[in-house]
């Protein structure tokens, strides 16, 4: 039985990586996925009782714009950029941070665990979270603190010492 040393890549010059092709996808795949983000805000921005068109959502988005605004003439209704400003694009950003946060913390427990099948329902975590909850409905610790309610703290504080 013969042995053979083992023949890597250390970078030199004449030979290609193979990491070289897999990074190009990769980056490809986060510009498309990029893109499918910006294009399910845009479409999330025109949904609602009141229908605005995209192109005039994109008007009242970039009018904002220090620099760019001046660009726009403004020809939409007032109660238009109300909807979006102040109604539609706050909710847009907070599920983006929402769902960010999330796969952030799947991906954190999944490192952590060196498990790619570790989630909160395995774990025990999602069963601390409805024990804490339960028990503070059970004790009536239904109370509003700070602007917030104890049932969600219970949980919180159940899933975190699970």
């Amino acid at each position: 039985m013969t042995i053979r040393p083992k023949v890597t890549d250390h970078g030199s010059p004449g030979i290609k990586s193979a990491r070289q092709p897999r990074q190009h996808r990769q980056q490809g795949i986060l510009v498309l996925l990029t893109l499918l983000l910006l294009a399910a805000s845009l479409y999330a921005l025109t949904l609602g009782p009141a229908t605005i068109p995209p192109g005039e959502a994109v008007q009242i988005l970039l009018g904002r714009l220090p620099g760019v605004g001046r660009l726009f003439s403004g020809n939409w209704p007032a109660n238009h950029q109300i909807i979006i400003l102040e109604l539609r694009l706050p909710r847009v950003i907070l599920a983006i941070l929402v769902g960010t946060s999330l796969a952030t913390a799947g991906a954190a427990m999944q490192g952590l665990f060196r498990n790619p099948l570790a989630d909160p329902y395995v774990l025990g975590v999602s069963a601390g979270a409805a024990l804490g909850a339960a028990a503070a409905i059970a004790f009536k610790l239904n109370l509003v603190f700070l602007g917030l309610s104890t049932v969600p703290l219970a949980a919180l504080l159940g899933s975190l010492a699970s």
